[in-house]
């Protein structure tokens, strides 16, 4: 994960300060912390330590959940820095046969981990963590930053290498002060999950909290980028499910930065 460069994340009151405060300290609040903590090191030790054996396409568990996040053109393609960014993030429980994905603070610490298609459920978070606290962001060049919804787009926007901010769930409506202030002067683009109105409705609340700090601000409306593409989709549609749709990660990013770029976006409520 990589946060803008030119901000000082220790001017920011983060979960870490109320962990040291001494009301809190010595509790058992912070006990059961301390054990969710072990807990989570230990086995993200464990299903690390054979990760060089497993964690690969020829393991067939782990392509068989590697291809459902991408298509094997996005591995392909992808960047060595796109890819070492995904391995980061990203585990392979051999005895479950999911795939991991490891959370992450702005300090960089490891504060949960989500499981992929666990006990019947699309991502199990670690039980006694927080994961849905704060946005995993990666932002690391002066292009657009995309505003993205969920644990599947954010792998997949890791491995197209592109700027992005991922708020975890469509309930969270209030960008903290850290992140605000990481979109100072930025084009911000959003992509609702379609046809999704709790989606849509949450992008426009978050967008109004960046309208005065961000260069440009837009909502995009993912069918009609498609569309604009010549490519006609049916259901649900987000990042992941748009991407399916091409052969080239180049050609991708390109055509929607010039769709962003030409203003093909909106605020107003009557788009959607």
């Amino acid at each position: 994960m990589s946060l803008k460069p030119n901000i000082d994340i220790s001017l920011y009151k983060l979960d870490d300060e109320v962990r040291n405060n001494p009301i809190y300290n010595g509790s058992e609040k912070q006990k059961n912390f301390e054990q969710v903590q072990k807990d989570m090191q230990n086995y993200l030790s464990w299903v690390d330590s054979y990760s060089d054996k497993f964690h690969t396409f020829k393991h067939n568990p782990y392509k068989d959940e590697a291809l459902a996040i991408a298509p094997l053109w996005v591995y392909k393609q992808a960047s060595k820095e796109a890819l070492q960014s995904f391995k980061k993030i990203t585990t392979f429980d051999i005895k479950a046969n999911t795939l991991i994905i490891k959370i992450f603070n702005y300090q960089n610490e490891i504060i949960s981990y989500k499981r992929r298609r666990f006990n019947g459920k699309k991502w199990v978070s670690k039980k006694g963590t927080h994961p849905n606290s704060q946005c995993i962001m990666n932002i690391t060049s002066n292009g657009p930053v995309y505003i993205i919804e969920g644990h599947h787009d954010v792998l997949i926007a890791f491995l197209l290498g592109i700027n992005f901010l991922m708020i975890p769930t469509n309930n969270y409506k209030k960008f903290t002060d850290y992140e605000l202030d990481s979109l100072i002067g930025c084009d911000v683009f959003f992509l609702p999950d379609l046809p999704d109105p709790n989606s849509i409705k949450n992008m426009r609340i978050l967008a109004e909290q960046v309208e005065d700090i961000a260069k440009h601000v837009g909502i995009i409306n993912l069918n009609s980028f498609l569309l604009n593409e010549n490519i006609q989709h049916q259901g649900k549609l987000d990042l992941s499910e748009a991407v399916e749709h091409f052969k080239s990660i180049e050609y991708f990013t390109n055509a929607l930065h010039s769709f962003s770029d030409k203003g093909n976006f909106y605020i107003s409520k009557e788009i959607f």
